[in-house]
């Protein structure tokens, strides 16, 4: 459920949008879901970016990517849509980033 929930705020944050707002109550949301839909992926959304939503709100939850694959995926996505001389300074910091991730989890 944790990797459903975050596919959604990703949803809304690339949106910048609040997701089910066509619902009262928390229950339609639920039964909408557990129906098996789905919100909408836009078609301007970053290729790549909304089958990865997708399989992330899929609905057996033992077929959804894990977390690491999710930053795997993400990370390729982003290197993709911006290989270009912003993309390069893009590319520098995420890898400083992990980087720095990776020491602070090995100390």
């Amino acid at each position: 459920s944790d990797v459903f929930a975050y596919s959604i705020v990703c949803y809304e944050v690339w949106l910048r949008a609040v997701p089910y707002t066509s619902f009262k109550y928390k229950w339609e949301v639920s039964a909408y879901v557990a129906a098996g839909n789905r919100l909408p992926i836009p078609k301007d959304f970053p290729s790549g970016m909304g089958e990865l939503i997708e399989k992330c709100w899929g609905q057996d939850p033992l077929n959804r990517p894990t977390f690491k694959e999710i930053a795997d995926e993400m990370h390729e996505i982003w290197l993709q849509q911006y290989s270009t001389q912003k993309g390069n300074l893009i590319k520098n910091t995420i890898c400083k980033i992990e980087t720095s991730a990776e020491n602070l989890l090995n100390n």
